[in-house]
C-alpha cells in the first residue's frame, strides 16, 4: 500500500515539472517576440513618403462655378501642386491638407475636356506623387422651337400675329433684316407686325430666333402683293347700228379677274387678258344708250364706260 502511494506521488511530480517547463518556454518566446517588436518600433524611422488625394477625380458641368475640395493625406511636412490645364484653378488654402478646385466656363458642345493636378512630395531623397483628374463636361445644347414657323399676311393686314417661343435657355432673342417687319417680345411670345405692302409683288423675309447655344430657328414671313389692276381702254363707243366686237386689255397680278355689266344689250367674253365687248343689237332709239362694265381682281375694281350712239332718222 505504501509503495503504490509513492508511485502515484512520483507521477504527479513529473507531470508538474513538465508543465512548468512548457509555461516557462512560452513566456520566454513571447518575451523575445515582444522585445523584438519594441526594439523595431523604437529604432525605425520612416523614410518612404506617401501622398494621397481624395477624391482623385473631379467632374464639373460646363457652366459650374462652385469649388470642389480635395483632401490631401501625406506623411511629409509639405507638398507641391502642378496644374497642366489653363482652365483649372487649384487653390491651396491656409491649411496644408486640402485644395480648392474650380474651372472656367466651357462652351464647347462637342467634347468634354480633361486636365490633371499633380501633387508631389519628398522625404530623405525619396519622391511620391499622385494625380487628381479634372473633367469638365461638354456644354449641353439648349432646346429651341417656335410655333407657328410660317406667317402669312395680306397686303394691307394690320393685325399682329403671335409666335410662341419654347426654349430651356434663360433668354432668347428675335431679329429681322427688313424695316417693314416690327417685332415685340412678351415673355415666351413674339408679336409680329408688318407694314402695308404697296407693291404689286409679294414680299418675303425671315425672323431669326436665337437662344443660348441652340441651333437658330427661323420664322418665314410672306406678305401678299397689293393687287394691281389696269384696264385699257377705259371707254368704248359704238355706232347705233354696230354689233362689232371691241376689246379691252385687262392686266393684273391677281390669280383671276372678272367682268360684269347690268346691261342686257352688252355681250361680254373673257379670254386670257382680253375682254371682248359688243352690243347685241342696234340702237334704234333716237337717244344714245350707255352703261358700264365692272372689272374686278382681288380687292381692286375698275370700270369701262360703254356708249352706243342714237339712231339716225331722216
Amino acid at each position: 500500500m505504501v509503495k503504490f502511494i509513492r508511485h502515484e506521488s512520483r507521477k504527479h511530480s513529473i507531470a508538474g515539472s513538465l508543465g512548468m517547463n512548457l509555461i516557462r518556454y512560452f513566456i520566454t518566446v513571447f518575451a523575445a517576440i515582444l522585445a523584438g517588436l519594441l526594439l523595431t518600433t523604437c529604432c525605425w524611422e520612416p523614410h518612404i513618403p506617401y501622398i494621397r488625394a481624395s477624391p482623385s477625380k473631379l467632374t464639373f458641368e460646363a457652366d459650374e462655378t462652385d469649388e470642389q475640395i480635395v483632401k490631401i493625406e501625406t506623411n511629409t511636412s509639405d507638398w507641391i501642386q502642378k496644374v497642366d490645364a489653363w482652365w483649372i484653378d487649384a487653390i491651396r488654402k491656409s491649411d496644408r491638407d486640402s485644395i480648392f478646385v474650380r474651372v472656367q466656363d466651357y462652351n464647347d458642345i462637342n467634347f468634354s475636356r480633361i486636365g490633371t493636378i499633380e501633387i508631389s512630395t519628398s522625404l530623405k531623397g525619396h519622391n511620391a506623387t499622385t494625380e487628381i483628374i479634372v473633367e469638365q463636361l461638354k456644354k449641353q445644347k439648349n432646346t429651341l422651337s417656335v410655333n407657328p414657323s410660317l406667317l402669312l399676311f395680306e397686303a394691307n393686314e394690320t393685325a399682329d400675329k403671335t409666335v410662341t417661343v419654347t426654349t430651356d435657355a434663360p433668354i432668347w432673342d428675335a431679329s429681322t433684316s427688313v424695316l417693314w417687319v416690327q417685332l415685340a417680345k412678351q415673355g415666351s411670345t413674339l408679336k409680329v407686325h408688318v407694314s402695308p405692302n404697296s407693291w404689286p409683288t409679294e414680299r418675303l423675309t425671315e425672323i431669326m430666333i436665337t437662344a443660348g447655344n441652340a441651333e437658330p430657328v427661323t420664322i418665314k414671313i410672306t406678305q401678299a402683293a397689293t393687287t394691281m389692276l389696269v384696264v385699257n381702254p377705259t371707254s368704248l363707243i359704238f355706232n347705233y347700228n354696230s354689233t362689232t366686237i371691241q376689246t379691252v386689255t385687262v392686266l393684273t397680278n391677281a390669280p383671276s379677274w372678272e367682268a360684269t355689266t347690268s346691261a342686257s344689250w352688252i355681250n361680254l367674253n373673257k379670254s386670257g387678258i382680253t375682254l371682248s365687248v359688243n352690243p347685241t343689237s342696234q340702237n334704234l332709239n333716237p337717244q344714245y344708250r350707255s352703261t358700264f362694265i365692272t372689272v374686278t381682281a382681288g380687292d381692286q375694281e375698275r370700270t369701262v364706260s360703254i356708249l352706243q350712239s342714237a339712231s339716225v332718222t331722216y
